[in-house]
C-alpha cells in the first residue's frame, strides 16, 4: 500500500509539473478570449442562476482569471467570497466586496486582508475551483495541498463544484485518492461536462 501511495504521489507531481507547463504556454490572447467564453457560460448555467453565493478563487499565474465575474455577480444581488488561507491545509472563505482590501498570501495568491468573521452561510454557494488537470469522471487534480478538499468536506451538501477551465486542462484520467472530492460540472470553452444539474 505504501509502495502505491508513493507511486501515485509521483506520478501527480509529473503531471503537475507537465499540466502547469501547457497551461502558461497558452497564449495570452486565446486566454482572454476563452476567459470570456467561459464566464459567459457560468452566467447561463442554472447552478449560478441558484446561486445566493460564489466562492471563487483569486487567479494566480495563468489560471483563469474569474474577476470580471464575481463584478456581475455583485451587481445581480450575489454574495462573492474568496479564500484565506488560515493555517497548516486549512483555509477560509471572506466574503468579498469592490474595494476589499487584499494582500497576498502564502505563494503570492492575492487573498483578503481582514480577521474578520468567515463567511457564515454557504447554502446554495457555487463553488468554482482552480486546478491543473481534470478528467470526464469529474476529477480534478489541484496543486497538492488539499486545502480545497478538506473546505469542501466540511460544506458539500451545500456547495455545488464547477471548474472553469481550458480545453487542454482536460485528460484522459486524473490519478485520485478516496478522499478526493468530484466536481459537479467542468466547463471549458468548448465543451460542458455535467455530472449533477440543478
Amino acid at each position: 500500500m505504501e509502495a502505491f501511495k508513493e507511486n501515485t504521489a509521483e506520478i501527480k507531481k509529473q503531471l503537475r509539473r507537465v499540466m502547469r507547463e501547457a497551461r502558461d504556454a497558452y497564449p495570452e490572447e486565446d486566454r482572454r478570449r476563452d476567459t470570456d467564453r467561459l464566464i459567459a457560460k457560468i452566467i447561463e448555467s442554472a447552478a449560478y442562476q441558484r446561486a445566493d453565493s460564489l466562492l471563487v478563487y483569486a487567479a494566480f499565474g495563468s489560471e483563469i482569471d474569474l474577476s470580471a465575474l464575481m463584478r456581475t455577480a455583485r451587481v445581480r444581488g450575489k454574495v462573492t467570497a474568496l479564500p484565506k488561507m488560515t493555517g497548516p491545509h486549512e483555509m477560509r472563505f471572506y466574503r468579498v466586496e469592490e474595494g476589499t482590501p487584499m494582500k497576498a498570501g502564502k505563494w503570492g495568491i492575492m487573498e483578503p486582508d481582514t480577521d474578520g468573521a468567515d463567511l457564515p452561510e454557504v447554502n446554495d454557494g457555487l463553488m468554482l475551483l482552480p486546478g491543473l488537470a481534470f478528467d470526464r469522471d469529474f476529477h480534478r487534480m489541484g496543486y497538492g495541498g488539499g486545502y480545497y478538499d478538506r473546505f469542501i468536506s466540511r460544506y458539500r451538501e451545500d456547495l455545488y463544484l464547477m471548474a472553469p477551465i481550458l480545453q487542454l486542462q482536460m485528460i484522459d484520467h486524473v490519478p485520485c485518492e478516496a478522499h478526493d472530492a468530484l466536481l459537479d460540472a467542468i466547463l471549458t470553452p468548448e465543451e460542458s461536462y455535467y455530472r449533477n444539474r440543478f
